[in-house]
């Protein structure tokens, strides 16, 4: 995000577990020229196109903290924050079906998944492109705020949330 650049330090994480160096960047995303890394990030189940990436079933098995942290890393990168919450973007509403599984293992309130967009001609970074429809969730409640973000500007937006909901019945039940 144009206020967020998380690059860098995604570059450190990659220098520090592969030994490779990341020197390709171009507007918002980078070019990793590494056959190992690819074929490494497919074995453990990151592959796939914008529209058939699922989250793989062995994050489900992860400590709710790493879920946290794979959340916030998903936050980071198609997320943004408003005043009732975080809300998560993509063209791939089975992605987002495993987001909510995510959100409900982590005790964190969620939307349904709702149209972000219709699919459409549009102009995108100066360019005429085929726009995809897209799709968004609201991750909300006391709980939202606990995903783990790496941007300093995100956590500040945290603090703006106003959770609406507290999800207790009459008299706390």
């Amino acid at each position: 995000h144009e206020t967020c650049d998380l690059r860098k330090p995604l570059f450190k994480v990659i220098k520090k577990l592969f030994h490779y160096n990341v020197t390709y960047m171009q507007d918002r995303f980078i070019i990793i020229n590494s056959r190992p890394i690819a074929e490494f990030l497919v074995k453990i189940g990151f592959g796939g196109t914008a529209q058939t990436k699922r989250i793989p079933e062995w994050v489900f098995g992860l400590p709710i903290k790493q879920k946290l942290a794979f959340l916030g890393g998903y936050f980071d990168s198609d997320g943004h924050t408003s005043s009732n919450g975080i809300y998560i973007t993509s063209i791939n509403k089975s992605l987002l079906e495993g987001v909510r599984e995510l959100a409900l293992a982590c005790g964190i309130g969620f939307s349904r998944i709702f149209n972000h967009s219709e699919e459409k001609r549009t102009i995108i970074l100066g360019k005429d492109c085929q726009r995809r429809r897209s799709y968004r969730i609201l991750l909300n409640g006391k709980n939202a705020v606990n995903v783990k973000t790496r941007s300093e500007f995100r956590k500040k937006e945290f603090k703006k949330i106003q959770t609406r909901r507290n999800y207790s019945t009459c008299g706390g039940w």
